[in-house]
């Protein structure tokens, strides 16, 4: 009996992925091994998936239409639908850990294989900047944004100066709730809200890239997010987009094994 052809899913459009799995028998072995590229490459897209499960649909269409107390922040859900106006259909997006980046898992329209970077279940807090220029480096000929919360954003920060330095075209998107989030949400579920070293004061973002010499920019409304994050692409070098959020804390995208529960 002649070898298995060996397929390299990364390298599959959602459609020719659809029809190869039609052509399996899926046991749970695949579906371990799979689970990721399709819950990011298919799953994620409502426009690619009109069979996406209504309780679902329902959800991310009412988080399009939070409200905003006036002089609070947004929650970060409320973030997610302007970001996606903005987002280009070719945009390679990496997903640093955290309660607010955690959520992009099902709330961003991916189009393209090899457009999702994580930091793959092993709590790699602030890997978002660092991995997302690698990605942008890897290829140079589609948008690439990261997207952190202030607390991962502020372990690699630095790295804005090698994207200045460089000229790397990248955005990062930074919902700034002021603390570390998943931490938080374990504290205030598990101890009985007895918060310990989790909240955190924070420079404004916008303003430490323009430091380092890449663009910032702010929107603390929903309707501004969506120009601020065109804006950033558009500049065609490094830039930051910080979103100020409330300190909100849903429980993430289920990830396999159960995993992302904070």
């Amino acid at each position: 009996m002649s070898a298995p052809r060996l397929i390299n899913l990364y390298d599959l459009t959602r459609e020719q992925l659809r029809l190869q799995l039609m052509r399996w028998e899926l046991n749970p072995v695949h579906v371990a091994r799979l689970w990721n590229y399709l819950y990011i490459e298919l799953a994620a897209s409502l426009e690619a998936m009109p069979e996406l499960p209504p309780k679902l649909r329902a959800r991310l269409a009412a988080e399009a239409h939070l409200p905003t107390l006036s002089g609070e922040p947004m929650k970060p859900q409320r973030a997610y639908p302007e970001i996606n106006k903005a987002l280009p259909k070719d945009c390679m997006v990496t997903i640093d850990a955290g309660i607010c980046p955690g959520l992009a898992y099902d709330r961003f329209a991916y189009d393209l294989p090899r457009s999702v970077f994580n930091y793959a279940g092993h709590g790699g807090l602030g890997m978002g900047l660092c991995t997302s220029l690698g990605t942008k480096l890897g290829r140079p000929e589609r948008a690439a944004m990261s997207i952190q919360g202030d607390g991962g954003f502020m372990y690699s920060i630095q790295e804005l100066n090698t994207a200045v330095r460089f000229k790397i075209p990248h955005v990062s998107i930074v919902l700034n709730n002021g603390c570390h989030g998943s931490e938080k949400a374990q504290q205030l579920r598990f101890w009985n809200s007895k918060y310990v070293a989790v909240d955190l004061d924070n420079p404004r973002f916008d303003k430490a890239a323009e430091v380092f010499g890449a663009q910032g920019f702010y929107a603390e409304r929903p309707q501004d997010i969506a120009g601020a994050v065109s804006a950033a692409f558009a500049c065609g070098g490094p830039a930051v987009v910080e979103i100020p959020v409330s300190q909100d804390f849903p429980l993430p995208s289920k990830a396999p094994g159960g995993g992302a529960a904070h």
